[in-house]
Protein backbone atom coordinates (compact mmCIF):
# COMPACT_ATOMS: atom_id res chain seq x y z
CA UNK A 1 0.00 0.00 0.00
CA UNK A 2 2.71 2.18 1.14
CA UNK A 3 4.47 1.60 -2.22
CA UNK A 4 1.51 2.63 -4.45
CA UNK A 5 1.19 5.73 -2.69
CA UNK A 6 4.46 6.27 -3.31
CA UNK A 7 4.10 5.88 -6.88
CA UNK A 8 0.96 8.18 -7.07
CA UNK A 9 3.09 11.11 -5.71
CA UNK A 10 5.98 10.54 -7.86
CA UNK A 11 3.16 10.27 -10.81
CA UNK A 12 1.31 13.63 -9.60
CA UNK A 13 5.58 15.51 -9.28
CA UNK A 14 6.79 14.29 -12.30
CA UNK A 15 3.46 15.48 -14.61
CA UNK A 16 3.95 18.84 -12.87
CA UNK A 17 7.32 19.50 -13.38
CA UNK A 18 6.66 18.53 -16.79
CA UNK A 19 3.63 20.59 -17.75
CA UNK A 20 4.90 23.82 -15.40
CA UNK A 21 7.26 25.39 -17.18
CA UNK A 22 5.20 25.51 -19.91
CA UNK A 23 3.90 29.07 -21.31
CA UNK A 24 1.22 28.09 -22.94
CA UNK A 25 -0.52 26.27 -20.14
CA UNK A 26 0.37 28.65 -17.30
CA UNK A 27 -1.04 31.51 -19.28
CA UNK A 28 -4.37 29.31 -20.00
CA UNK A 29 -4.99 27.03 -17.24
CA UNK A 30 -4.41 23.79 -18.79
CA UNK A 31 -3.28 21.71 -15.98
CA UNK A 32 -5.25 18.76 -17.72
CA UNK A 33 -3.28 18.26 -20.49
CA UNK A 34 -3.00 14.38 -22.52
CA UNK A 35 -0.50 15.28 -25.03
CA UNK A 36 1.76 18.04 -26.11
CA UNK A 37 3.52 18.51 -28.87
CA UNK A 38 6.44 20.56 -29.66
CA UNK A 39 8.69 21.91 -32.67
CA UNK A 40 11.05 24.68 -33.35
CA UNK A 41 10.73 26.39 -36.54
CA UNK A 42 12.20 29.52 -38.38
CA UNK A 43 9.21 31.05 -39.06
CA UNK A 44 8.35 34.83 -37.59
CA UNK A 45 12.01 35.71 -38.75
CA UNK A 46 14.95 33.53 -40.02
CA UNK A 47 17.65 34.16 -37.91
CA UNK A 48 15.42 32.23 -34.27
CA UNK A 49 13.25 29.50 -34.04
CA UNK A 50 10.25 30.04 -33.04
CA UNK A 51 8.07 27.45 -30.96
CA UNK A 52 4.98 26.27 -32.09
CA UNK A 53 3.23 23.79 -29.59
CA UNK A 54 0.16 21.64 -29.44
CA UNK A 55 -2.08 21.10 -26.45
CA UNK A 56 -4.34 18.12 -26.36
CA UNK A 57 -6.61 18.77 -23.32
CA UNK A 58 -9.75 17.00 -21.91
CA UNK A 59 -11.19 13.91 -20.41
CA UNK A 60 -10.07 11.86 -23.48
CA UNK A 61 -8.35 12.28 -26.68
CA UNK A 62 -11.08 11.87 -28.91
CA UNK A 63 -13.53 14.26 -26.50
CA UNK A 64 -10.84 16.49 -26.14
CA UNK A 65 -10.19 20.59 -27.05
CA UNK A 66 -6.79 20.78 -29.40
CA UNK A 67 -4.64 24.28 -28.99
CA UNK A 68 -2.30 25.51 -31.39
CA UNK A 69 -0.10 28.24 -30.51
CA UNK A 70 3.24 29.73 -31.73
CA UNK A 71 5.54 31.60 -29.50
CA UNK A 72 8.48 33.87 -30.62
CA UNK A 73 11.80 32.72 -29.52
CA UNK A 74 11.20 34.70 -26.54
CA UNK A 75 8.35 33.49 -25.55
CA UNK A 76 6.11 35.98 -27.01
CA UNK A 77 2.59 34.48 -28.31
CA UNK A 78 2.15 35.21 -31.96
CA UNK A 79 -1.13 32.82 -33.09
CA UNK A 80 -3.19 30.72 -31.41
CA UNK A 81 -6.10 28.41 -32.94
CA UNK A 82 -8.03 25.92 -31.21
CA UNK A 83 -10.88 23.45 -32.64
CA UNK A 84 -12.20 19.80 -31.39
CA UNK A 85 -9.68 16.57 -31.70
CA UNK A 86 -12.87 15.28 -33.59
CA UNK A 87 -12.36 17.29 -36.36
CA UNK A 88 -9.14 15.62 -37.19
CA UNK A 89 -10.91 12.98 -38.40
CA UNK A 90 -12.57 14.81 -41.53
CA UNK A 91 -11.15 12.35 -43.59
CA UNK A 92 -12.58 8.87 -42.27
CA UNK A 93 -16.31 10.22 -42.19
CA UNK A 94 -15.76 12.16 -38.88
CA UNK A 95 -15.52 9.45 -37.46
CA UNK A 96 -18.42 7.27 -38.70
CA UNK A 97 -18.37 3.41 -37.99
CA UNK A 98 -15.01 3.58 -35.97
CA UNK A 99 -14.75 2.42 -32.26
CA UNK A 100 -13.43 4.64 -29.60
CA UNK A 101 -9.94 3.25 -29.94
CA UNK A 102 -9.89 3.81 -34.17
CA UNK A 103 -10.39 7.23 -33.67
CA UNK A 104 -8.44 7.75 -30.51
CA UNK A 105 -5.15 6.03 -33.00
CA UNK A 106 -6.31 8.29 -36.18
CA UNK A 107 -6.12 11.73 -33.67
CA UNK A 108 -2.79 10.51 -32.55
CA UNK A 109 -1.87 10.18 -35.51
CA UNK A 110 -2.82 13.44 -37.04
CA UNK A 111 -1.50 15.48 -33.91
CA UNK A 112 2.15 13.41 -34.13
CA UNK A 113 2.46 14.52 -37.61
CA UNK A 114 1.09 18.64 -37.39
CA UNK A 115 4.41 20.08 -37.76
CA UNK A 116 5.65 18.22 -39.92
CA UNK A 117 8.34 19.71 -42.57
CA UNK A 118 5.69 19.04 -45.15
CA UNK A 119 3.30 21.82 -43.58
CA UNK A 120 6.18 24.54 -43.79
CA UNK A 121 6.39 26.19 -47.00
CA UNK A 122 8.92 28.78 -48.29
CA UNK A 123 8.53 30.94 -49.96
CA UNK A 124 4.51 31.75 -48.01
CA UNK A 125 2.84 32.75 -50.91
CA UNK A 126 4.63 32.52 -54.74
CA UNK A 127 5.17 34.91 -57.34
CA UNK A 128 2.50 33.77 -59.90
CA UNK A 129 0.56 32.15 -56.97
CA UNK A 130 -3.14 33.81 -58.13
CA UNK A 131 -5.43 35.45 -55.35
CA UNK A 132 -8.78 33.49 -54.61
CA UNK A 133 -11.05 35.76 -53.44
CA UNK A 134 -12.96 33.18 -51.32
CA UNK A 135 -10.54 31.77 -50.14
CA UNK A 136 -8.46 34.81 -48.15
CA UNK A 137 -8.82 38.67 -47.41
CA UNK A 138 -7.11 40.84 -49.88
CA UNK A 139 -4.83 42.39 -47.32
CA UNK A 140 -3.85 39.85 -45.52
CA UNK A 141 -2.90 37.93 -48.69
CA UNK A 142 -0.75 41.40 -49.93
CA UNK A 143 0.39 42.04 -46.71
CA UNK A 144 2.26 38.05 -46.79
CA UNK A 145 2.81 38.26 -50.37
CA UNK A 146 4.86 41.52 -50.11
CA UNK A 147 7.24 39.45 -47.73
CA UNK A 148 9.28 37.49 -49.69
CA UNK A 149 11.32 35.52 -46.91
CA UNK A 150 7.64 34.85 -45.34
CA UNK A 151 7.67 30.72 -44.48
CA UNK A 152 3.84 29.83 -44.50
CA UNK A 153 2.51 27.03 -42.08
CA UNK A 154 -0.66 24.89 -43.67
CA UNK A 155 -2.44 23.08 -41.33
CA UNK A 156 -5.81 21.41 -41.53
CA UNK A 157 -9.12 20.19 -39.52
CA UNK A 158 -12.42 19.64 -40.23
CA UNK A 159 -14.22 18.84 -43.37
CA UNK A 160 -12.10 20.27 -46.40
CA UNK A 161 -10.31 22.59 -43.55
CA UNK A 162 -6.96 23.93 -44.77
CA UNK A 163 -5.70 26.84 -43.15
CA UNK A 164 -2.31 28.60 -43.85
CA UNK A 165 -1.05 31.10 -41.89
CA UNK A 166 2.37 33.29 -41.78
CA UNK A 167 3.86 36.22 -39.91
CA UNK A 168 3.25 39.48 -40.58
CA UNK A 169 5.93 41.96 -40.12
CA UNK A 170 3.32 44.97 -40.38
CA UNK A 171 0.95 43.29 -37.58
CA UNK A 172 3.71 41.33 -35.61
CA UNK A 173 2.13 38.32 -35.61
CA UNK A 174 1.02 35.07 -37.40
CA UNK A 175 -1.71 35.96 -40.12
CA UNK A 176 -4.57 33.74 -42.06
CA UNK A 177 -3.92 34.55 -45.29
CA UNK A 178 -5.51 31.18 -46.53
CA UNK A 179 -8.51 29.44 -45.38
CA UNK A 180 -10.91 26.98 -47.25
CA UNK A 181 -13.81 24.66 -45.66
Amino acid sequence: MRLKSVFWILLVVTRFQVYADDPVILQNNLYQALMTIRADHVFSNTATKDHFVLIVSGKSVVDSKVRLSILTHDNRQIFTDSFKASDLLYNYDNGEGLNIKQKDAIIRKRITHFFSDSCFIYPAIKIAEPFFEDNSDKAAWLDIKSNKDAIGFVYSYGYEGTYAIAYSNKKKKAILYYSSD
